[in-house]
Order: C-alpha cells, then sequence, then structure tokens
C-alpha cells in the first residue's frame, strides 16, 4: 500500500451515483456510495464486475455539480443477504478539473 493511499481517510457517505464502462455498451448502471477517501471508494451496486474493469463514476454533489472520475475496480466482495455485491475502486486520474471537485467536497466533509 503505499503512503499516498494511507494518507486518506475513509468517511461515510450515502450517495446515489451511477457508472458506465468505457467503450462497451453505453449502458449506465446504479450505484449507493457507502464511503469514499481522496484515493478510492466503496459502493454498492446490482452489477457483479471483476477486478481490474475500468469504469467512470458519475457522481452529482451540491448545487448539481456533476464529477465523472475514472476508477479501477480492485476488490469486490457479494452481499450475503441480497444479490448485491460491495466494490471497492481506487481513482485511476487524481488530478484534473472533476478531481479537483471532489476533492473540495471530500474535503468538506472530513471537516
Amino acid at each position: 500500500m503505499s503512503d499516498e493511499r494511507r494518507s486518506y481517510e475513509r468517511s461515510p457517505i450515502e450517495m446515489a451515483a451511477s457508472y458506465g464502462i468505457p467503450d462497451a455498451d453505453d449502458i449506465t448502471r446504479d450505484a449507493s456510495l457507502i464511503n469514499m477517501s481522496g484515493c478510492g471508494f466503496c459502493f454498492e451496486t446490482t452489477k457483479k464486475l471483476n477486478k481490474g474493469d475500468t469504469l467512470t463514476l458519475n457522481m452529482e454533489f451540491e448545487k448539481r455539480k456533476t464529477v465523472y472520475l475514472d476508477v479501477k475496480v480492485i476488490w469486490i466482495k457479494p452481499i450475503k443477504q441480497s444479490k448485491n455485491y460491495l466494490i471497492g475502486a481506487e481513482i485511476l486520474k487524481p488530478h484534473g478539473k472533476d478531481y479537483e471537485l471532489f476533492m473540495e467536497y471530500y474535503n468538506r466533509t472530513n471537516e
């Protein structure tokens, strides 16, 4: 685990999100964010994903700010009580306008 990954605290969050798989069928699927950090997310979804999948995660923050972040699936855990899955995903490009908007929101939630 890199020092950068350890420098961000996980923050619980309940937020609807969606994701798409680039170069796939252009289908967007729903997700529920469970927690976040400056380098990744945990979210719940009905679709089984594969470790290594690359997704574009879409989140809408207050004031209708929509952020699109490319993430890579790091782990998958089935939820026994349902047919859903918990997904751990790492942010692939921790830079740019969308990442900066996300980090502004993340930092406000950790104050």
